[in-house]
């Protein structure tokens, strides 16, 4: 981990060894990875980094910025990190004032910081309109974005949390269909991935059968992951949420060969958060039934979950038996199990 190879570090300079820029480099490549759950310690440890390397007259080229700003940006989705963006852009700032030029991969990684920022619960109104900035900006360095960059984009308006008032209702879908503007004014083609991205946005049924007639209108088929956020997007609205809506989708799914254990865990999870057991057994019932292939570990952990909510103990026992009777136990779902009794 970054702790032991601070201490080789340690060592080299005890021992007169004079590390060099692939050495830091290697250091701060292994930073990034524990920034995700020790950000303000990995963003500590990196400025120190960034100190021996001045002390050692040694200049940071491209690759050492970027791993700098990596760090910083994996912080942004440890805890307390929702408002390290700021530090973020100020690593862009003095990579600047060094004489580095960033480039179009640097941009993305800011831009993944926004999305794991509003993810977190960041203000994703602001963060939205600093990411049009950022694009901008991208435009006049001469790093012109490409189908990624309007993905990253239309997923920072997609992941905002549905508790923020600005993007209720259809509002989140209106910032996705500004980005496809912006997509057809730089004669960029949408893909599939781009989709995948624009009905993160979705909140509504509405909003879903628009996505997916635009996706009929570019002649793309719709993926497995398309399908389970489309059903996912229809949890937003749980209250009011009617199980046709998602039984329909399924349907839709299945005619498309789009069904995957993922899609089924999203429409019992709408089931669940929709107060409709009922709806969720049947579908579990379903796949039992059928000892379908699609049966996950995940699906019977959400299953047991609301049986025991609702306290349904015969259906507790009887998923029990079926998955130690098949070959879908995992140890979270062996403890889930015991935990019930079963």
């Amino acid at each position: 981990g970054a702790g032991e190879c601070l201490d080789i570090l340690s060592e080299m300079r005890t021992k007169g060894v004079k590390a060099d820029s692939r050495t830091y480099l290697g250091v701060l490549q292994v930073l990034s990875y524990d920034a995700h759950h020790k950000g303000d310690i990995a963003v500590t440890q990196t400025r120190d980094i960034q100190k021996l390397m001045t002390a050692g007259g040694i200049k940071a080229d491209l690759r050492i910025w970027m791993a700098v700003l990596r760090v910083f940006v994996e912080s942004v989705a440890a805890p307390g990190g929702e408002k390290m963006m700021v530090e973020c852009n100020r690593v862009l700032d003095r990579m600047r004032e060094a004489g580095v030029k960033p480039t179009r991969d640097t941009f993305h990684l800011l831009l993944r910081g926004y999305m794991l920022s509003v993810s977190k619960g960041g203000v994703a109104v602001s963060h939205f309109q600093r990411c049009l900035t950022l694009i901008e900006r991208m435009r006049r360095e001469g790093a012109a974005p490409t189908i990624a960059t309007y993905d990253m984009l239309l997923a920072v308006a997609g992941r905002a949390k549905i508790s923020r008032g600005w993007q209720r209702k259809d509002k989140a879908l209106n910032n996705g269909l500004k980005v496809f503007d912006l997509l057809a004014e730089a004669k960029l083609k949408p893909c599939l991935s781009t989709f995948e991205a624009l009905i993160l946005c979705a909140r509504s049924s509405e909003a879903v059968e628009l996505v997916f007639k635009m996706m009929d209108s570019e002649e793309i088929k719709k993926s497995e992951a398309m399908y389970e956020r489309a059903i996912l997007s229809l949890k937003n609205n749980a209250g009011s949420v009617q199980s046709a809506l998602v039984t329909g989708l399924l349907e839709r799914a299945e005619a498309e060969s789009c069904l995957s254990s993922r899609v089924y865990s999203a429409a019992l999870a709408v089931f669940f958060t929709a107060g409709d057991p009922d709806s969720g057994l049947a579908l579990v019932k379903k796949l039992t039934s059928q000892n379908s292939r699609h049966l996950s570990p995940h699906i019977y952990s959400l299953a047991l979950k609301m049986c025991a909510k609702y306290e349904l103990e015969d259906e507790v026992k009887a998923l029990a038996q079926h998955a130690r009777g098949g070959v879908h136990l995992n140890s979270f779902l062996e403890r889930q199990l015991v935990a019930l009794g079963q």
